[in-house]
């Protein structure tokens, strides 16, 4: 049966599919529960009709409200991972890891963030939200060093990993609040020439902000995925004495009302 949000009841509450640019699938069944009838024929019957099925999971979440996954994660056939490539590098990608889900746009997204940060081999660059580190390590690659910030510890792990995996060494991830963080950033590096900035729909909290203005930090590229929220920090960075030099719109889900948006601000010495 289906679940039924208003009265908690009912077994299956979302499938969740994540398919890399490679055509490899992972398929997540969320359910409210530990088992699901018939797993072994489900299973059989998955793998039959879509070869492509690499992974197959249960998720369970109880929660009552609309968080689509909840913190247990079984495999119930092959692995909990799937590898995705963005310009050069691979990612190992969980349920639980973000990941834009248009593969071509991402790359297009990340090569205007990289062209807006104009990152120089001498430069320290801080990463704040930074998820898995994709960001992060195709920074890593024109960077001194870079470092990332995130509140997910599964992302956090992915990111060190994904580091590790890509023989990358100058980038270092740390968990926890942006706002709390990232002052021990600016204490432990002495500098920070670049700042990117990838928030959730919400933007960033104003600590975040005066932190970033507190820092020596010349150029600020920051990734938006709500307008309306940009246009508020955007308010406040510039209060902070940040100019909002070029923006550049990025369609990632066509033929809908979102949109990506990558700001350069920039600032005097």
């Amino acid at each position: 049966p289906a679940y039924e949000e208003t009265t908690g009841e009912g077994l299956v509450r979302h499938v969740v599919v994540r398919v890399t640019s490679f055509g490899d699938i992972m398929v997540a069944l969320v359910i409210n529960g530990t088992v699901i009838p018939h797993q072994r024929e489900l299973v059989r019957a998955l793998r039959l009709n879509v070869p492509e099925i690499l992974s197959i999971l249960l998720n369970t979440n109880r929660e009552r409200g609309n968080v689509i996954l909840g913190r247990e994660t079984q495999v119930i056939f092959g692995t909990d991972r799937l590898v995705e490539t963005i310009k050069g590098l691979d990612f190992s990608i969980s349920l639980h890891t973000f990941l834009q889900v248009n593969h071509a746009q991402t790359e297009l997204l990340y090569t205007q963030v990289l062209k807006f940060a104009k990152i120089f081999p001498d430069e320290v660059v801080a990463d704040l939200y930074c998820g898995a580190g994709t960001i992060s390590l195709l920074a890593a690659q024109l960077a001194k060093k870079v470092v990332g910030i995130e509140i997910v510890p599964e992302a956090v792990e992915d990111a060190r990993a994904n580091a590790q995996a890509n023989n990358i060494e100058n980038a270092e991830f740390l968990l926890g609040d942006c706002a709390e963080i990232f002052p021990q950033i600016l204490e432990k590096e002495g500098r920070l020439d670049v700042i990117i900035a990838d928030p959730p729909r919400k933007g960033m909290d104003a600590r975040v902000i005066r932190a970033i203005s507190d820092s020596a930090a010349k150029r600020l590229v920051y990734v938006s995925c709500d307008p309306a929220t940009l246009a508020r920090d955007t308010a406040l960075l510039m209060e902070q004495g940040w100019a909002a030099q070029v923006c550049q719109p990025v369609d990632m889900f066509p033929q809908t009302t979102n949109i990506e948006t990558v700001l350069l601000f920039s600032r005097e010495a």
